[in-house]
């Protein structure tokens, strides 16, 4: 079993999706959770600001790899 992001905001995140996607297929809850980090990426970057940390730990539990848009 794949240990959680260590940051509280990251892993209720994660939480919520895996709450969200009870009853289906697991790969639909891995995308719906990279499609969260997408947004949140995108977001912070249309600001012109950096993802914070917490959002570069969810990337990186749902991609395996830090990525930040």
């Amino acid at each position: 079993m794949r240990r959680g992001p260590r940051s509280r905001k990251a892993a209720a995140i994660v939480a919520l999706v895996e709450g969200l996607t009870t009853g289906i297929d697991g790969r639909d809850g891995a995308f719906l959770g990279r499609k969260i980090c997408r947004l949140l990426a995108e977001a912070y970057a249309g600001r012109g600001r950096r993802a914070p940390r917490w959002v570069e730990r969810l990337i990186t539990h749902y991609n395996g790899k830090s990525r930040v848009s």
